[in-house]
């Protein structure tokens, strides 16, 4: 069974379920404000990841500086 039978069906379903590709919508390229839209919804997902980051690092240092002092 080769899998590449199954991968465009498998990115289409991914492309759908992360709202990059819809029937009903023109792609993202034709819509400016829905390509500035996702721009924005991705930016902030990857400032919040930084942020538990960052948050989870401080928490390391202070296990750390306890542990040791």
């Amino acid at each position: 069974m080769d899998t590449d039978d199954h991968r465009p069906e498998a990115e289409a379903k991914m492309r759908q379920s992360l709202g990059l590709s819809d029937g009903s919508r023109p792609p993202a390229v034709d819509d400016p404000q829905r390509l500035a839209r996702q721009a924005i919804r991705s930016q902030a997902a990857a400032r919040e990841y930084a942020e538990r980051q960052l948050l989870r690092a401080e928490q390391t240092i202070e296990d750390l500086e306890f542990s040791s002092g």
